[in-house]
């Protein structure tokens, strides 16, 4: 019995660490590592937070910050469909996932600091 609890345990703990890593790879922004709430893709087809590129390029950067290639015009376009995840889905998820974990303890200290932080940049918008 003590097993399949366990097994559970690191199932969920699996599941927190699997959507982690897709907020930090989908979510945040490359440049400030803060989740987006004004995600823009530029010509380099990556997604930035809007004013973390924007100061990029008054600094004088021509070059993506994610592939280093030579950016040949600056123009941003907005990531309607992610802006709606970060602003409408995520929010729900993470805060389904904090239950979850928080219920089996799943979760390690550290991973559940990181899930209320994003729960409530989340919310905060």
């Amino acid at each position: 019995m003590e097993e399949r609890g366990h097994h559970e345990n690191n199932s969920s703990f699996e599941q927190v660490g699997g959507w982690l890593a897709l907020v930090e790879k989908y979510l945040l922004c490359p440049i400030t590592r803060e989740l987006m709430t004004d995600p823009v893709i530029c010509e380099d087809g990556q997604t930035y937070e809007r004013a973390a590129i924007e100061q990029w390029f008054r600094r004088g950067n021509l070059r993506s910050p994610a592939t280093n290639a030579t950016l040949r015009q600056l123009s941003l376009f907005p990531n309607i469909a992610l802006r709606s995840i970060i602003h409408d889905v995520a929010p729900e998820s993470l805060a389904s996932f904090r239950r979850t974990a928080s219920e089996r303890r799943a979760v390690s200290y550290d991973k559940m600091i990181i899930l209320e932080t994003l729960i409530c940049s989340g919310g905060c918008f």
